[in-house]
């Protein structure tokens, strides 16, 4: 007989024998994944009489172990399936396969976004998303847009049905894209980087140009800021901005370079 240590949500770990534990799994796939914990020496998520555990063959520091501690790490019941289908011992030798992750934000009307990635576990896919959010500012900044334009969708329109005239975006969100999931009767004010009042006039042209061309045709824009002025913001940048704005509005259209 092996001696099993169990953990469960808030409880402190309990030592059983494997045979004792066999016989509180919720089911034979439960019960067959007692038995995998022991023969593999892994932790392992399973179904017992009054709630989830994560099991494992107890050894010398158990008791600094707990639930939490251990979850991200635990074979779950869909790695255990794939385990099992593949005949496999441990999830590195999976094939890679698409996992599809929701996230959502925690507000009264949720707005959620999913994604798909591909890994070899749910431990995978979890390090691999940590990875790019992270790591990738291009990843990272597409995520957010996701985010915001969900948000929109899900309690912008409660703005629109204000009677509101004028929606002022900031520059996180794509303007064009948001303006043409507006009534025509809705004016967009935004949104121009203010960041980029930090760099160089060339930089602030070309972004003035590409913003305004992107509205051209569309009644109702208000040339802004997506936020204030940063503190930060250089004059001739300032300047450059207005004169490519004004050189539009004269010309009717694209600032030349």
């Amino acid at each position: 007989m092996v001696t099993m240590t169990a953990y469960r949500q808030r409880k402190p770990p309990q030592q059983i024998d494997h045979i004792e534990l066999i016989k509180l799994a919720v089911d034979n796939e439960a019960a067959s994944m007692v038995l995998f914990s022991r023969h593999n020496n892994k932790p392992t998520l399973v179904g017992l009489t009054g709630g989830q555990a994560i099991v494992k063959p107890q050894e010398a520091g158990d008791d600094g172990n707990t639930f939490d501690s251990l979850y991200d790490i635990a074979v779950s019941i869909r790695e255990y399936r794939a385990m099992t289908s593949h005949n496999v011992s441990s999830v590195e030798e999976l094939p890679r396969s698409v996992y599809e992750i929701q996230l959502r934000m925690d507000l009264v009307r949720s707005p959620r976004i999913r994604i798909r990635l591909k890994a070899s576990s749910d431990l995978d896919v979890r390090d691999k998303l940590t990875k790019l959010v992270n790591d990738n500012p291009e990843f990272r900044e597409r995520l957010i847009r996701a985010f915001v334009m969900e948000l929109f969708d899900s309690q912008g329109m409660d703005l629109v049905h204000t009677g509101a005239g004028v929606l002022g975006l900031d520059w996180t969100v794509g303007l064009r894209e948001t303006a043409d999931r507006l009534p025509p009767r809705v004016a967009v004010q935004g949104n121009f980087d203010p960041f980029l009042l930090t760099t160089t006039p060339e930089l602030v042209a070309a972004e003035t140009g590409r913003l305004l061309e992107e509205m051209a045709g569309r009644p109702g824009h208000i040339f802004n800021l997506g936020h204030g002025v940063p503190p930060t913001a250089k004059l001739e940048n300032l300047e450059i901005l207005v004169h490519t704005v004004r050189q539009f509005a004269n010309r009717g259209t694209t600032p030349e370079k």
